[in-house]
């Protein structure tokens, strides 16, 4: 493995000491006491050391529900003194040909080009065997996901970010993950039940301001990010 994919490794097991260590008996029936006695996720995650998103795939492996699962919006009432925000989403996979999802390192096809020239915040997942399993997750925006961003993830030259993901990506594949491209459909975005129109993301400062908002908000929630 790379020195990079190792010092995150190290970073995570900082946090949380049993990370991606071996589930026992014991522990899923700890697990499932616990969260049959209503313990949150966050606080399960304290007790085993393990990620919130570790804490929520196995209890779904169980066969439970979590009580606090993320849905794809980001809600923020207002309470007098900030702006209420309404947001509402979805992440759909890239196709690189219809019906056909993109895996990466695929080259960029023509329906690609056809289909993904315009401006967009974007998602890489990281997973192995189930696609709604995501066990990292970068967060990017462009002005044009093909085939000018896409091919600096294929072909990177001096950009950092470009190297440092590509090969990342490469480890992740040597060791059995899957690498999946998504993007964002925004559903609606309220300020004060003002409906904000974002004129599909050709506004780069409105992209940022969402990439910078997901990125926030699935940290707390306990996806790792590979954004740095």
């Amino acid at each position: 493995m790379s020195s990079a994919y190792h010092e995150r490794l190290k970073q995570i097991k900082i946090s949380y000491p049993n990370a991606y260590g071996k589930w026992t008996e014991f522990d899923d029936e700890l697990l499932k006491q616990e969260f049959a006695n209503g313990t949150s996720v966050k606080a399960l995650s304290k007790l085993f050391h393990r990620q919130p998103s570790a804490i929520r795939s196995r209890i779904r492996k169980l066969g439970f529900e979590t009580k606090d699962e993320t849905p794809n919006e980001v809600i923020s009432k207002d309470d007098g003194h900030s702006l209420g925000t309404d947001f509402q989403f979805r992440w759909t996979a890239v196709f690189y040909d219809p019906g056909k999802e993109y895996l990466f390192p695929q080259p960029v096809t023509t329906y690609m080009l056809e289909n993904y020239k315009y401006p967009v915040i974007y998602r890489w997942i990281v997973y192995q065997d189930n696609r709604e399993k995501i066990q990292y997750a970068y967060i990017g925006t462009t002005k044009q996901l093909c085939p000018s961003r896409l091919e600096g993830y294929l072909y990177p030259d001096s950009s950092s970010t470009n190297l440092r993901l590509h090969q990342e990506f490469q480890e992740f594949i040597k060791h059995g993950y899957k690498i999946g491209l998504e993007s964002l459909q925004v559903e609606q975005i309220k300020m004060n039940n003002v409906d904000v129109k974002l004129n599909n993301l050709h506004s780069e400062t409105a992209r940022i301001f969402i990439e910078t908002l997901l990125i926030s908000y699935y940290r707390q929630n306990g996806l790792t990010l590979l954004n740095q």
